[in-house]
């Protein structure tokens, strides 16, 4: 497990606290959430945790303007309040303390990435910065909500984007946090005519695409990607495209743009993978929200597909009993879209959070299962 502890100094009136200061005055830092690290945090026995995911920048005017820090403290002040509300005693302050600490170090706040996760209870406290946005949100509950940190676990679908112009071609990888440049010395420079593009065309066939199976997004000006539709004989480029002139545009902001195309686009691949096993595959699949969650506890789920919107709460043990499940949360509960995450992922099985206009059908959850 890969992280860093941070050391934060407690103030005089908390040397009663000393037995328990060497773990709540500490701050982990994840630097890379693996299975382990995720099957840790889902074991974490507490009556209380507070998970807290906040949308971070890591340049421009909301760097200078301290917004990340303050999105923290707004959310430290709402996690206080529904402890309280929660009559939570006794505990409040070792849990925050060290997250409250983080408001006060400058270098923190000035190497974030886009996205926050912090993992707080009273013997514990962790934090994550996320390649991602994970969105803002505060819970408190009695396991930590780690739904967000699915695209952390995933393998990605990788891609190739080719970005034309009227003066050159060139290749990139696109994976699920970075893109890479893919460098072709023999690559021509010309100008928008069929034959630079037939040319180019020819050179990624022989040299990278003649043995690869990726979708290809194209990207260039409105005008030019048609003339290279029309000499291409790569069967994997895709139909969504890129328009604009990107020849200086920076990598890492070309990957931005070009994941906003593929990530539907992925989406899309594997909602249709899902009917097609539905209607015709060997394996098992199911919507059923009761049984996909009885399946996640009994590790027999491939993948499972789980819309992002409104939580599913309630409690299940195991067989014979049926799980019990409540549209909002009643004391006692516990979240069973979270379970089904941790529970399909800690079995070695596939999870993906899902819009639902991308869900496979008009459900919470759905799963392919490795059987029934």
């Amino acid at each position: 497990m890969a992280e860093e502890l941070h050391r934060y100094s407690t103030a005089p009136e908390d040397d009663a606290l000393a037995a328990g200061a060497q773990i709540t005055g500490f701050m982990r830092t994840i630097a890379v959430m693996d299975k382990s690290t995720f099957a840790e945090l889902a074991a974490h026995p507490a009556d209380v945790c507070v998970t807290i995911y906040l949308t971070t920048h890591g340049s421009g005017i909301a760097v200078n303007e301290q917004n990340d820090k303050k999105a923290l403290k707004d959310a430290l002040r709402e996690a206080r309040g529904s402890m309280e509300e929660l009559k939570i005693e006794g505990v409040i302050d070792d849990i925050l303390r060290p997250a409250e600490q983080l408001l006060n170090d400058d270098d923190f706040w000035q190497h974030q990435t886009h996205g926050l996760a912090l993992f707080l209870a009273p013997d514990t406290h962790s934090c994550c910065l996320l390649p991602y946005d994970p969105g803002s949100v505060v819970h408190v509950h009695t396991s930590f909500i780690l739904m967000p940190l699915v695209p952390m676990l995933m393998e990605g679908e990788s891609y190739f984007l080719l970005v034309l112009s009227k003066h050159a071609a060139q290749l990139y990888q696109g994976y699920k946090f970075e893109m890479t440049r893919i460098d072709i010395p023999e690559m021509p420079l010309g100008m928008e005519d069929a034959e630079f593009f037939q040319e180019v065309n020819r050179i990624l066939k022989a040299q990278i695409l003649g043995r690869a199976n990726l979708p290809l997004l194209l990207a260039g000006v409105e005008y030019l990607l048609p003339l290279y539709r029309e000499v291409n004989t790569y069967p994997h480029v895709i139909a969504e495209e890129l328009h604009g002139n990107f020849e200086h545009t920076p990598q890492s902001e070309l990957f931005l743009h070009a994941q906003k195309k593929m990530d539907p686009y992925f989406a899309e691949q594997r909602r249709k993978a899902f009917q097609k096993q539905a209607d015709h595959g060997s394996a098992p699949v199911t919507t059923f929200l009761q049984d996909v969650i009885r399946a996640a506890y009994e590790g027999r789920i491939a993948q499972l597909f789980v819309a992002r919107g409104p939580l599913v709460w309630g409690h299940y043990t195991a067989k014979p009993e049926e799980p019990v499940m409540h549209a909002q949360e009643e004391p006692g509960d516990d979240c069973l879209t979270n379970q089904a995450v941790v529970q399909t992922i800690l079995h070695g099985g596939k999870a993906y959070m899902v819009d639902q206009d991308k869900m496979p059908a008009e459900v919470e959850m759905a799963a392919v299962l490795r059987y029934s």
